[in-house]
């Protein structure tokens, strides 16, 4: 999964560093993801790369976390204010010299980022920045928040009311019945491949009770020996995903949410699709370890 990243070592301890030029730079706009081309190969820009656009050399930086001796820091531009190009429908490259070259992509372009520790740090990163750029005014007085010094937090230096990075846990569940696991695909989303049933934990309930919960609303199922699989950081929607298996328990009709889905189908192991280019999410992972006979 994406945040396997062995041998290297990931490390969000809070701290105070002082930036290099060989250190990591995230730039975020508008869902998208600043690259530069060295090489002729895509990467995240060095303090020292980002140096090389005007717009960027005094612009302040946060820093996140270090994987091994690599600190990760993110540019401190939470107006979301366009910088290289306006039109992301038409894109073209910024030229800024004949060996480095500065686009944005978009976001998808980390789940199967070269290096993969890399990938995981710019999914991270971005998760940072989306909680970082919705908490700049303070939600009880709306004063402009400070940033800690202490802690990954934000305060408000009127009221003191503090505020801490956003993880929203959400479940995915798969559901089997006999040899066959049901899977789905999302109704107006622009993931259009197979997906397990899932959903975000709402106030008050348990994780068992989400599962139960997501299955009816969506399927019109009920479930029994719900047993927990595995998690994932998913900082693409600011979530802990927590897998789950549970067996169905009764009729197998379903009747589908089309708000929420465009398809639901029985699979059985042998049936279901292999898919390289989603291969580090936990979807995936549950849907091939079902059709390996793991589960």
């Amino acid at each position: 999964m994406i945040q396997n990243i062995e041998p290297h070592i990931y490390n969000n301890t809070y701290l105070t560093k002082e930036q290099k030029n060989t250190d990591h730079v995230f730039v975020f706009q508008s869902g998208k993801i600043l690259l530069v081309k060295k090489e002729q190969n895509w990467t995240v820009p060095t303090r020292q790369d980002i140096g090389a656009l005007k717009q960027f050399e005094k612009q302040e930086t946060i820093y996140l976390f270090s994987i091994d001796d690599q600190a990760i820091f993110l540019l401190k531009d939470f107006a979301g204010k366009t910088y290289i190009n306006n039109d992301f429908t038409n894109m073209k490259e910024n030229e800024i010299s004949d060996e480095t070259t500065f686009a944005y992509h978009a976001l998808s372009v980390l789940r199967n980022f070269t290096p993969k520790w890399l990938g995981f740090a710019g999914i991270t990163a971005n998760h940072l920045y989306n909680w970082y750029r919705s908490n700049q005014f303070c939600g009880c007085c709306g004063t402009p928040m400070d940033l800690s010094t202490t802690e990954r937090a934000v305060r408000c230096p009127n009221c003191g009311f503090t505020d801490y990075p956003k993880i929203c846990p959400a479940i995915i569940v798969g559901v089997i019945h006999e040899d066959k696991i049901l899977m789905t695909k999302y109704a107006n989303r622009s993931f259009k491949k197979y997906a397990l049933i899932a959903g975000f934990c709402e106030i008050g309930e348990t994780l068992e009770d989400t599962v139960r919960r997501e299955i009816m609303e969506e399927v019109g199922l009920k479930v029994k020996n719900i047993r927990y699989y595995n998690n994932q950081p998913w900082g693409f929607s600011s979530s802990l995903l927590i897998g789950f298996f549970a067996d169905l328990d009764g009729d197998n009709q379903i009747a589908l949410d089309t708000n929420e889905l465009a398809e639901a189908e029985w699979f059985n192991r042998e049936d279901i699709p292999e898919d390289e280019e989603n291969k580090l999410s936990l979807t995936y992972t549950m849907m091939m370890a079902f059709k390996n006979q793991q589960i």
